[in-house]
């Protein structure tokens, strides 16, 4: 099966569209999203009709978060409190309770979604934790391959059972071909606003569990 992962799409319509636009003519099989739908753009609406028109499997984000707890709407920075209520006053009262319904984790046979850090926060970013806090995270939960977002940047990062090796310097159109006697934390990068390089491309992931491969794309 094929897998198209997305995340951080931040209430960008036009990204979104692009980016579903190109993982369609991948020829997916399902697609996942790790959180973050609205904030900071101003489409949020637009964003959850496409996502679910297309059936795309969502989990929580800390801006989904925010809309309906308090300390979590606190602890953002002033920019995303005002882009945030912005969305608030846009999104429809039956799309409202689609995001307070999302899950903090998606399993699918040796897949785990997540927005954060798995097994399931969608606060902690995963690019802040050291070796011994990343083999902790590993033991933490039991699947293969688990894919975040949040960090609105790309990273593969790979567990072998004793070594945590982390590759920061991905590259688009490429092959990256897993092990199966390791385990992995994907992070995808992301629709809106990406970090790293490629600033100006909303990013996504594809991933064949039958070739144990992924690509990371930008468009």
């Amino acid at each position: 099966m094929t897998y198209g992962i997305i995340s951080d799409i931040h209430s960008d319509f036009d990204a979104l569209k692009k980016v579903m636009l190109s993982i369609k003519s991948k020829n997916v099989d399902r697609i996942f999203c790790c959180g973050d739908i609205v904030g900071y753009g101003n489409q949020p609406q637009e964003v959850i009709e496409l996502l679910r028109a297309n059936q795309v499997q969502c989990v929580i984000g800390n801006h989904e978060e925010a809309l309906f707890d308090d300390l979590a709407f606190a602890a953002m920075n002033i920019n995303a409190q005002t882009t945030l209520s912005n969305n608030f006053t846009l999104i429809s009262e039956n799309n409202m309770e689609y995001l307070e319904e999302l899950p903090s984790s998606i399993i699918d046979k040796n897949i785990r979604i997540v927005h954060g850090v798995p097994p399931d926060s969608f606060t902690d970013y995963i690019h802040y934790l050291t070796c011994g806090g990343l083999i902790d995270v590993f033991d933490s939960y039991t699947e293969q391959i688990a894919f975040c977002g949040h960090t609105h940047l790309k990273a593969i990062i790979k567990y072998n059972g004793c070594n945590i090796s982390y590759n920061k310097k991905i590259s688009f159109d490429t092959a990256y071909k897993l092990c199966d006697d390791s385990r992995y934390i994907i992070n995808v990068g992301s629709v809106s606003l990406p970090r790293g390089d490629n600033r100006d491309k909303a990013q996504f992931v594809v991933y064949d569990d039958i070739t144990q491969t992924i690509w990371f794309y930008a468009v």
